[in-house]
C-alpha cells in the first residue's frame, strides 16, 4: 500500500504543512506524492486519477474537504483510489466513525440527486434545525464553540419546515429536523446515529415532527448524552424522496450546504475503499510537530 501512487489533498487552510508533507513522503517512505492543496486544483483530482487506477488518496482535513475529494474520485469510472482520512477539522466525524474498523473496507455512499445534479455524501445529510446550525458556523467562527452559538441563535429564531416524503407511504408533516446518516457522528462528535454501520447497504433515517422551543431544548440536552434515540423516529432506509411543497429546503451534507426543491436520496453500497489506521503514521508526525491544536474551517 505505501508504493503505491499517492495524491495528497490539504484542506487550503493547512497550506503551511505542504513542504513538511512533500519531504516527509519524498524522503521518509520514498514516495513522491502529487500535493492538491486548493479548491480549485481539487476539481483537477478526476483528471489526475485514471480508471481502474490503485493509488492512495491522503485527505488532510475536516469532513467537508473529505466530501469534496470523495466527489472528485466518483467522477472517476471504476477508480481504485484507497481513501486515507488524517482529521484536522473542527469536526472529523465520519473518521470517528472509523473506530471499530481495524481494515481496508468498502465505505457506502450517501447519493443525492436534485436539480439535474448528483452530489455525494459519505457521513451525513440533513434538513431542519440541526442542518441550519451546521450551515451557519462560518458566521460564529470567531466564537470559542462556534456549534453552541449556532445552536442558540438558531433556537432563537427556530421555526419549522414544511416537507414531503416518500417511505413506506406519502407523509407531508412540520418537521424540527430530519437526518440520513451512513456514519454515527455529526455536529462535532455527537453520536446521533449509534446503530449506523459504513458498509450495511442502510441509511438510518431520524426525525423529528414539529415540537415547541421547551421540547427542542430537551432534544439537544439528551442528543448531548447521547440518550436521543428513543425520542426520535428512526428506520433503516435504502432511499428516500423529499420534496419541499413551498419554497427550497436547505440540506447539509457532510457539512457542505445544499438547496433544493425536490431530491432523492438512496444509498450507494460499498462505493469507495477506505483506510481506518494511519499506516503512514502520518497524524502522529503532524500532532508531535505542529501540536494537536484543530485548524478552523
Amino acid at each position: 500500500m505505501q508504493n503505491l501512487k499517492t495524491y495528497i489533498v490539504v484542506n487550503e487552510k493547512l497550506e503551511h504543512l505542504i513542504s513538511f508533507l512533500k519531504e516527509y513522503f519524498t524522503y521518509i517512505n520514498g514516495i513522491e506524492p502529487t500535493i492538491i492543496a486548493s479548491k480549485q486544483k481539487l476539481r483537477e483530482l478526476h483528471h489526475l486519477v485514471e480508471p481502474y487506477e490503485r493509488c492512495n488518496v491522503i485527505v488532510v482535513g475536516g469532513d467537508g474537504t473529505l466530501h469534496h475529494t470523495i466527489n472528485e474520485l466518483q467522477k472517476v469510472p471504476n477508480h481504485q483510489a484507497i481513501i486515507h482520512i488524517i482529521g484536522l477539522g473542527t469536526g472529523n466525524d465520519y473518521e470517528r466513525s472509523l473506530a471499530d474498523y481495524d481494515q481496508v473496507f468498502q465505505s457506502d455512499l450517501i447519493k443525492m440527486e436534485a436539480d439535474q445534479r448528483t452530489i455525494y455524501g459519505i457521513n451525513s445529510w440533513c434538513i431542519g434545525l440541526d442542518a441550519d446550525i451546521a450551515n451557519d458556523l462560518d458566521q460564529f467562527r470567531d466564537c470559542h464553540n462556534p456549534y453552541q452559538a449556532s445552536i442558540i441563535y438558531h433556537f432563537l429564531h427556530y421555526r419549522p419546515y414544511l416537507v414531503q416524503y416518500q417511505l413506506s407511504k406519502e407523509e407531508t408533516n412540520y418537521i424540527t429536523m430530519l437526518a440520513l446518516m451512513n456514519g454515527n457522528y455529526y455536529g462535532n462528535g455527537r453520536n446521533i446515529s449509534p446503530d449506523s454501520i459504513l458498509n450495511d447497504g442502510y441509511l438510518d433515517f431520524y426525525t423529528v415532527d414539529k415540537i415547541n422551543k421547551l421540547r427542542i431544548m430537551k432534544l439537544f440536552l439528551l442528543l448531548e448524552k447521547g440518550k436521543h434515540v428513543n425520542h426520535v423516529r428512526h428506520e433503516k432506509v435504502k432511499e428516500i424522496v423529499i420534496t419541499s411543497p413551498t419554497s427550497l429546503l436547505n440540506a447539509n451534507v457532510d457539512g457542505e450546504l445544499y438547496s433544493f426543491k425536490k431530491a432523492k436520496i438512496s444509498v450507494e453500497k460499498a462505493s469507495i475503499s477506505v483506510c481506518p489506521n494511519d499506516v503512514f503514521e502520518l497524524k502522529k508526525v503532524l500532532e508531535r510537530s505542529y501540536g494537536k491544536k484543530r485548524s478552523k474551517y
